[in-house]
């Protein structure tokens, strides 16, 4: 029995043997998985998490310098980028991503769902708010969150408003010019960038720059214009007021300064303000006068004219039958106003007749017409740095029948921009010489080209003053004490391949008429009920025509005396017959300075342009609420006197 346990004994397995194999079988397993984790991190994921550590502490930094500032021939600012704050975050960093969604979600004004979506983002970079105010910046940074930087950024203003927003254009969030002279002269304007590269700890506290970083970068070049800001207001506000008056769709307006070919203004309405241009459709955006087209009407017939005397296929006092104002050229029907018979071409254009026009044009051949189109300017684009210009739609001469011929005589069957049009007078009032207009006061032009000869311009200046005068179409334009010449137009509109009840009104006025110093081109579009370019467009060039030779103190002597109903601009000559008011609170002494207190902002124009004086606006609104120089105040001696009316919303004070 002894010698059998014992046996048995022998057979038993040590239990403490097993279990060091046990261990040392599990310890194996372990550290062949940690061998393989090892092997894992370290050369498969390697790369990949290199690269996310390197990003967590490692961001980089777009560095620039300040985009380039936009001014008037004056100096008065009319884009500028300021110094503003915008609101990042690096994921990787945020710890708890909920609860700083819920932190910056009432600050920001953004759902909670929105700020934790981004925080959520596999990525080291992503902005949360772009341009925010001072206060929210505040905020945000004595919330402390790690991960949540405040980030220098740039807002580009326009301290003008809408003055001549279309052509200024506007840019985008990342600082790039997205329309108009922005977007042009981009690349004149935009700053250097620089990429820097900045460590950061783990709570996101910037530690140092990489070497070098941040060098380097410059601001952006300024850009003068040439245009002059008082003239824009009187242009802008004259327009406005002949759209809103005749119900139009929209108004264009160009003054361009004749020696130089400087634009002096450039406005559209309805008026469109780059500071808030996420508020308006993206037509609205659009630079009407360079990029759109429209039939010229009758604004064309001066330049047949010069071409005809010029080519010798007629002289200024050649006669014409005008068909008693019905005429038919290959069973095409062409219409007068009037029923005239026998004019001279100085009459032809002093009564702009349609027919005795076509005439003329036959006579000069369709060849040599758009010859002298194509000289004037009005077949290609302006020599100007525009985005979206567009060169018109005239066709060659070999593609026009006689009815296109007779069509393209008083202006239909082609089309122009306002800005082609504004060039060409801009050449009969420079003796004959097509000058390159420019916007840019720095920018060096190319010398004027010869298109007509000083003795045809001559004439031609000679029936445009007739058309201004008495019995003329443009008597509306007039100036008293000043000759002016000008030319309306009264331009059929065509749509899905015909002429339909809509029409252009327009008038080119040359200040002064003799020896033109200035054009001033405005064009009403689709006025109603009236819709002729004398009595819809003329006025608005008196007014700005009024404008300009005030501020050169080159108007006769005149007093100012405002009425009930004070005519065009109120403004009277010397040996008129005095104007009685309705009321005897109603005169105004012309020796004080009015009252303007209490009306609309329009209706103060209005009365400070009759006295020659464009105001300075303060604050934004419709009415004024108070002003200086005081109401009743004799008018100072010093004529850069400044009337300064400051206005406000509707019920405010």
């Amino acid at each position: 029995m002894i010698v059998m346990n014992a046996a048995k004994a022998g057979k038993t397995k040590d239990p403490s043997r097993t279990r060091i194999l046990f261990v040392g079988t599990f310890l194996s397993f372990a550290l062949l998985a940690l061998w393989a984790k090892a092997y894992v991190i370290q050369i498969v994921d390697g790369p990949r998490l290199a690269d996310m550590a390197l990003r967590q502490h490692w961001a980089s930094e777009d560095i620039k310098g300040r985009r380039g500032e936009i001014f008037d021939r004056q100096g008065r600012l009319l884009a500028k980028s300021v110094d503003i704050r915008s609101i990042s975050a690096c994921p990787y960093q945020v710890e708890d991503k909920q609860s700083a969604a819920k932190a910056l979600a009432p600050i920001l004004g953004r759902p909670v769902k929105d700020l934790a979506g981004l925080l959520n983002r596999d990525t080291g970079f992503v902005w949360l708010a772009r341009k925010i105010g001072d206060r929210q910046a505040v905020q945000i940074r004595e919330l402390g969150l790690p991960g949540i930087y405040l980030v220098k950024d740039s807002l580009r203003t326009y301290p003008q408003g809408h003055m001549a927003g279309q052509l200024i254009g506007f840019v985008g969030s990342e600082g790039q010019g997205l329309e108009g002279l922005e977007l042009a002269y981009d690349e004149h304007l935009s700053p250097t960038v620089r990429k820097a590269r900045v460590q950061r700890d783990a709570s996101g506290h910037r530690l140092s720059w990489s070497p070098g970083a941040g060098e380097g970068e410059q601001d952006g070049q300024d850009l003068r214009l040439t245009l002059d800001m008082n003239i824009q207001f009187a242009a802008e506000n004259a327009l406005a007021a002949a759209t809103q008056a005749h119900n139009a769709r929209l108004g264009m307006c160009l003054v361009v300064h004749v020696p130089d070919g400087e634009i002096l203004a450039w406005a559209q309405y309805p008026f469109f303000d780059p500071n808030l241009y996420r508020n308006y459709a993206p037509a609205q955006w659009k630079n009407r006068i360079a990029n759109d087209v429209f039939e010229p009407g009758s604004t064309i017939k001066p330049f047949v004219a010069a071409a005809a005397l010029e080519e010798k296929t007629c002289t200024p006092d050649a006669l014409y039958y005008c068909e008693k104002g019905r005429w038919a050229v290959d069973r095409k029907r062409i219409k007068d106003t009037h029923a005239y018979e026998w004019l001279p071409v100085t009459k032809v254009i002093r009564y702009s007749s349609n027919i005795g026009m076509a005439k003329i044009g036959l006579d000069l051949g369709a060849k040599s017409m758009h010859s002298y189109f194509e000289k004037a300017g009005l077949t290609s684009k302006a020599p100007m740095l525009l985005a979206g210009q567009s060169s018109g739609l005239v066709r060659h001469p070999h593609q026009w029948t006689r009815v296109d011929l007779a069509n393209a005589s008083f202006g239909q069957g082609m089309a122009v921009t306002a800005l082609q049009m504004a060039r060409a007078y801009a050449c009969l009032a420079n003796d004959g010489l097509l000058p390159s207009l420019k916007l840019d006061l720095d920018q060096p032009v190319d010398p004027p080209t010869r298109v007509f000869s000083g003795k045809v311009v001559r004439q031609v200046l000679g029936m445009l003053q007739d058309a201004v005068q008495e019995d003329g179409t443009g008597t509306k334009a007039r100036i008293p004490g000043i000759v002016v010449g000008g030319k309306t137009g009264t331009a059929q509109k065509a749509e899905g391949g015909k002429y339909v009840d809509k029409y252009l009104a327009s008038f080119a006025a040359l200040l002064p008429g003799d020896k033109p110093e200035y054009v001033v081109l405005v064009m009403i579009d689709e006025p109603r009920p009236v819709h002729y370019g004398g009595l819809v467009a003329a006025p608005a060039a008196q007014e700005i025509g009024i404008k300009i030779l005030s501020d050169q103190g080159r108007l006769p002597a005149m007093s100012m005396a405002m009425s009930k109903d004070p005519g065009p601009r109120g403004l009277v000559a010397l040996n008129s017959e005095p104007i009685i008011a309705e009321d005897p609170a109603e005169i105004v002494d012309p020796d004080a300075i009015p009252d303007l207190v209490g009306l609309g902002l329009h209706a103060a124009v209005e009365k400070s342009l009759a006295m020659g004086i464009v105001p300075a606006i303060e604050g934004r609104g419709i009415r004024v609420v108070r002003q200086k120089p005081a109401p009743g105040s004799p008018w100072p001696s010093d004529p850069s006197l400044e009337l300064t009316l400051w206005v406000t919303e509707p019920g405010n004070s």
